[in-house]
């Protein structure tokens, strides 16, 4: 059967966990987008792919503050515009002020920082959010293992031992359906980037490229194409000839955020032995996804072989384009 739309709005200060909720969430359900203002810029661009996600007919998850019932107006008032039958969800996440400040002094991978003064100063701005604004549900969370056990909620049971977030520091442990074990831990940052890539197996390295772990027998190669994932996005089908090449912001990928670099990533594209590498050259992370694995990190200015069906993100886990290669 399938499964209505969502459109789920967090609440809650900077360093709460919202952005390694979604992280997780989008780890077991791929097809919702994550909405980010401090990815995007501002608000007037995440309302855009907020209002092409939903008209769309793809769910998708606002991770903001959005500290009060008018901010959090905004993305219910484009979800019943969109002209779909959208439920709405929020999430407040009701943590320690403290908690949040240590949290966003011990994070190195989030795209704004905000001082404890900020922090201090939103505290006692936010409101929880209530159902009468027009939320089919509102969830509140306070805990490491609440979190945890909502990402089970919304995003299905987790393979036995499976670890959310990843970040090496204190996790705490809650119990989904069926006994799993699932830990996230919030100390890495609000907003984590994708997890580590893992070690790859023996014979999976291309060329000295990281490697997703596919399968080392090569093919050769007639066309590299990428396809643009985003909802209204404009790139389409990008035609990527052999050889090297660069691409970023503006461009063929037809993307105007200021965090991805001109020269942001470059692909390496042989016909002869099949091979295909991506390689991250901006400060801003790429991540890959390979089937219904999580996202893996491109280490910067490090290939990474890439396969046919692998989707990258230009940004963290926004702006997908799939691989497709014949």
């Amino acid at each position: 059967m399938q499964q209505q739309q969502q459109l789920i709005v967090l609440t809650g200060l900077p360093g709460s966990g919202k952005s390694t909720f979604t992280a997780a969430l989008i780890a077991r359900r791929p097809e919702f987008v994550r909405v980010s203002q401090d990815a995007l810029g501002n608000r007037p661009r995440c309302e855009k792919l907020a209002r092409s996600t939903l008209a769309a007919g793809v769910s998708a998850v606002i991770d903001r503050t959005n500290i009060d019932a008018k901010q959090r107006g905004h993305w219910l008032k484009i979800a019943s515009n969109s002209g779909r039958a959208v439920r709405a969800t929020a999430i407040y996440f009701q943590v320690d002020p403290n908690v949040c400040i240590n949290r966003i002094r011990k994070r190195t991978e989030h795209e704004t920082n905000p001082s404890p003064a900020v922090v201090n100063m939103m505290k006692n701005r936010v409101r929880a959010p209530q159902e009468a604004e027009g939320f089919a549900e509102v969830l509140v969370v306070a805990s490491d293992a609440e979190i945890a056990a909502l990402v089970e909620c919304f995003g299905g049971a987790a393979a036995a031992g499976h670890v959310l977030g990843g970040g090496g520091g204190e996790a705490s442990t809650g119990t989904a359906a069926g006994g799993c074990a699932v830990a996230i831990d919030l100390t890495a940052g609000d907003e984590p980037g994708p997890a580590a890539a893992p070690a790859a197996p023996a014979g999976t390295a291309v060329g000295g490229a990281q490697s997703g772990g596919g399968s080392s027998k090569r093919r050769r190669l007639s066309s590299f194409k990428l396809r643009d994932l985003t909802p209204g996005g404009g790139a389409g089908e990008i035609d990527v000839p052999p050889g090297t090449i660069v691409m970023g912001r503006g461009g063929q990928l037809g993307i105007d955020n200021p965090k991805i670099s001109r020269k942001h990533v470059s692909f390496a594209f042989s016909e002869a032995d099949g091979s295909v590498t991506a390689c991250q050259l901006g400060a801003n992370a790429i991540a890959i996804r390979r089937g219904t694995a999580p996202l893996q990190s491109v280490r910067r200015n490090e290939p990474y072989a890439i396969e046919d069906g692998d989707v990258l993100y230009m940004l963290n886990s926004l702006y997908p384009f799939q691989v497709l290669l014949q």
